[in-house]
């Protein structure tokens, strides 16, 4: 499921069992204004919830994002990822994650690399680590 263009809504949906051939992502957005709330996500081939921005796409910067209240089980690697492609990464900010809980992901349950975010109110239970690492530079 794809969010292209500003002021999405992707709300309430079930996602499962996402193979590679449909990019292995849950949800995959890069824009800004959005709002993924309330979604049930599980067993992806990668990341259940994605945002990136590209600087060669037409939008470079994604503001005022929110990722609210989704459950995420058995997602292949991150569980939500926030910024997590580094080459021509474009600009996050004002993200906001809040209620959602990350289950058994195959990696970090949340994976933060963007300065722009904040997490609240958030749980990855399954996982020992939850990852909100630093910008790099």
């Amino acid at each position: 499921m794809n969010g292209r263009g500003s002021g999405n809504q992707i709300t309430r949906n079930v996602v499962t069992d996402i193979p590679a051939f449909a990019t292995g992502f849950g949800i995959a957005f890069s824009d800004g204004d959005d709002r993924i709330a309330g979604n049930q996500i599980s067993r992806t081939l990668i990341e259940a919830i994605r945002l990136n921005v590209f600087e060669n796409e037409t939008a470079s910067t994604a503001h005022r994002t929110t990722v609210v209240g989704n459950v995420v089980r058995g997602a292949g690697t991150v569980g939500i990822a926030i910024s997590t492609d580094f080459e021509g990464s474009g600009t996050i900010d004002g993200t906001v994650i809040s209620g959602n809980a990350v289950i058994a992901a195959g990696a970090d349950g949340i994976q933060v690399v963007s300065p722009g975010a904040t997490l609240k109110r958030t749980s990855s239970p399954a996982i020992p680590c939850m990852a909100a690492r630093p910008w790099p530079g």
